[in-house]
């Protein structure tokens, strides 16, 4: 009788903390279908319990990353894993009444007594200070970013404003200045992972600023050794120092002939002083 007790004690325990969260705590089925939604979830999303659980997560997901969103997703629930588990992510999400706003949130895989994979948990809060923090970071250093734009005479580059610096058959990539200078603001960095294989011109990742979302297409094929995760919990370096700390990933090449195709220093100028008279600004990575 007492072991039952406390187990009723325990569960009720465990709905109060999820009930009275100041963070939204979420559970979406297999097909993303909202099946808890607590109180913080109400305060954050302005949808009610009422108004939330039975429906898509789309309530919640910009439309232009909804696509995105759903190929991770059916991916999880097919394989089981997912990538994300011990990460903290940041991405746009929408409120009721259609209003954007950063958050942030981890992942939980939920299963059944049996050991079946029934669906996603995630504790999510409001991202805005903390970002609103970095935004100003950034702002102070636009103010007094040194001029005129700087590209290493050592590295090699692309029509797409990737830098590459060869090490011991491995690539180190990022982006380039004159990307960091158009972008200015950037609020969220998404990367691919480690051990990902990526192939040239493929979407692997997305920039977004207060000015515009920038799909990242890679511009190498290979396999990715390493991220750089600091980026993607804080972007600043890739507006400071983006041919050091703003460095984005490590990959190992797979195809010799697109090394050859990189172009040096006096190749990329050209580039560039080409799309200041042409055009307004960076179409694609």
């Amino acid at each position: 009788m007492g072991t039952k007790r406390d187990n009723h004690s325990t569960e009720w325990l465990c709905l109060q903390i999820v009930e009275k969260s100041l963070d939204a705590i979420v559970f979406a089925d297999k097909e993303g279908i909202i099946q808890l939604w607590n109180s913080g979830a109400e305060a954050l999303f302005g949808y009610t319990k009422e108004e939330a659980v039975g429906k898509s997560l789309d309530i919640i997901i910009p439309e232009h990353l909804r696509e995105r969103h759903w190929e991770g997703y059916r991916r999880t629930m097919e394989t089981g894993t997912t990538r994300y588990g011990k990460d903290v992510l940041s991405v746009p999400a929408i409120r009721k009444d259609g209003s954007h706003f950063p958050i942030e949130f981890t992942v939980t895989l939920i299963q059944s007594h049996n050991g079946e994979l029934i669906g996603v948990a995630a504790i999510i809060r409001d991202a805005t200070n903390r970002l609103k923090g970095q935004q100003r970071t950034q702002e102070q250093h636009v103010r007094v970013k040194p001029k005129p734009e700087n590209f290493p005479r050592e590295l090699k580059y692309t029509r797409e404003h990737w830098w590459i610096k060869l090490e011991n058959g491995k690539a180190r990539i990022g982006i380039t200045q004159r990307v960091a200078d158009f972008l200015t603001l950037i609020t969220n960095v998404e990367l691919p992972k480690a051990g990902d294989e990526i192939k040239a011109g493929d979407t692997i990742g997305i920039i977004e600023s207060q000015k515009t979302t920038v799909d990242l297409f890679a511009p190498l094929s290979g396999n990715v050794l390493e991220v750089n995760e600091n980026i993607v919990k804080d972007p600043l370096p890739l507006v400071f120092d983006p041919y050091g700390k703003g460095w984005m990933m490590v990959i190992k090449p797979s195809n010799p002939d697109e090394l050859n195709e990189l172009l040096d220093i006096e190749e990329y100028l050209k580039v560039v002083e080409w799309e200041k008279e042409t055009l307004k600004g960076v179409g694609r990575l």
